[in-house]
């Protein structure tokens, strides 16, 4: 007869210890289950030469979003109580910063975080700057908040394969196609969030969509202050106050941008 196994009891030094742990987490693998936490950071990312090129910044790619989505889809499932409504269950915080980056990377995650806010609530916590890829996964979370002193940026972008030491792109009929249904799935994601919140909210779809192409056609990156983006609704807060309780207060609103969320592109 096999012996019964017991479930091991914490002793005060793994108690002791347990902060280090998640520490240890938290540097390894960017997540902290215990607090509900993930880290959307960039990392050198070097060039075949094995050297970072100069001017280059790290930003969204294979590494950063493979591990992202395994630790939000942990936590998501961690986190949904389903004997709970929605906006009562613990929330994620996902703290990003990042620049731009690979498109088809940068949706991955996007529509990772998404799926995540039908278990439970998502407020990303941008550091420095939200722009081109990151300013369109901003808008993936439940509450969109950003750091005093940052920006945010939007720009059409633009497709690319890297080829060793040449960018090499699509075939032209391919390419420009590609492009241009990347761009229609862009606007609708930006229009999606000036609805619901903003100057621009009274505005029809149509308005707030053709107001951004010109905005970006006149001035190629389209640059917003912190408060700016607030104003004009792709961002719902400033954490000027370090109030650790406003980064988790959501509105009907912040649930109704994602959950009522039809593109009208796919």
């Amino acid at each position: 007869m096999s012996e019964k196994i017991e479930d091991p009891k914490n002793t005060e030094e793994e108690e002791e210890n347990c902060p280090n742990r998640r520490i240890e987490m938290l540097q390894e693998y960017n997540i902290d289950v215990d607090a509900g936490r993930i880290e959307l950071f960039a990392e050198e990312v070097f060039a075949y030469n094995g050297i970072l090129e100069f001017g280059e910044e790290p930003g969204v790619e294979y590494c950063m979003a493979s591990r992202f989505i395994r630790n939000i889809g942990l936590l998501a499932d961690i986190y949904e109580v389903k004997e709970k409504p929605l906006e009562e269950r613990s929330p994620i915080l996902v703290e990003m910063k990042t620049c731009g980056g690979d498109w088809s990377e940068g949706m991955a995650i996007y529509h990772a975080i998404r799926a995540a806010t039908k278990k439970c609530p998502v407020t990303i916590l941008s550091y420095t700057h939200a722009r081109s890829m990151s300013s369109i996964i901003l808008q993936a979370a439940t509450k969109r908040v950003l750091m005093p002193e940052s920006t945010f940026m939007i720009h059409h972008g633009q497709l690319g394969m890297a080829m060793q030491e040449e960018e090499t792109f699509y075939s032209d009929l391919d390419f420009h196609r590609n492009n241009y249904d990347c761009r229609k799935r862009m606007l609708d994601i930006y229009v999606n969030a000036l609805k619901h919140g903003g100057s621009l909210k009274d505005e029809n779809e149509d308005k707030i969509r053709e107001t951004l192409l010109e905005m970006m056609v006149r001035k190629n990156n389209v640059w917003w202050t912190e408060w700016g983006a607030v104003e004009v609704g792709f961002a719902d807060l400033v954490w000027d106050d370090y109030d650790e309780k406003r980064l988790y207060e959501y509105t009907p609103e912040d649930f109704a941008r994602n959950n009522n969320f039809k593109p009208r592109y796919k």
